[in-house]
């Protein structure tokens, strides 16, 4: 498969995936829809079945690119999250940054968190992080 063929396979795949990301977010906006704090069965089952690694910080630094996979990372002082359609979780991070789209990103403490990536959705268990959002349709919850 030809570099071309493989990229436009690769766009199509992630706007499925987002398409079908959005479509399940919005199914909670009807007037008639029941609030819960529950997850859906759909949410809890897809990252039950991703394949779990374990990440590595060599030198106070990691780069996480495994895609379709929950990945977790201990205490590292800077992780670059390359990947797409992850679960990410991680211990305390001096500095995350988010370049992958449509992953879920829970931190422990983060003191500076920057996501260039697009439909990812990062938690940080502090509320003093200093955020920088260039992507789009990003959702950062501060605890």
């Amino acid at each position: 498969m030809n570099s071309i063929t493989r990229r436009i396979a690769t766009a199509a795949t992630l706007a499925g995936a987002a398409a079908l990301l959005l479509t399940a977010c919005t199914a909670g906006s009807t007037p008639d829809a029941k609030d819960s704090t529950k997850p859906s069965a759909s949410a809890t089952t897809g990252a039950a079945s991703l394949e779990k690694v374990t990440a590595k910080c060599e030198n106070g630094a990691a780069t996480i690119t495994d895609a379709n996979k929950q990945v977790t990372l201990g205490d590292c002082k800077t992780v670059t999250v390359e990947a797409s359609n992850a679960v990410v979780k991680l211990g305390n991070v001096d500095k995350l940054v988010v370049k992958g789209a449509i992953s879920g990103v829970t931190a422990g403490e983060v003191k500076t968190l920057e996501v260039t990536g697009n439909g990812n959705i990062v938690t940080t268990k502090n509320a003093d992080v200093k955020v920088t959002d260039s992507g789009d349709q990003n959702d950062i919850n501060k605890k």
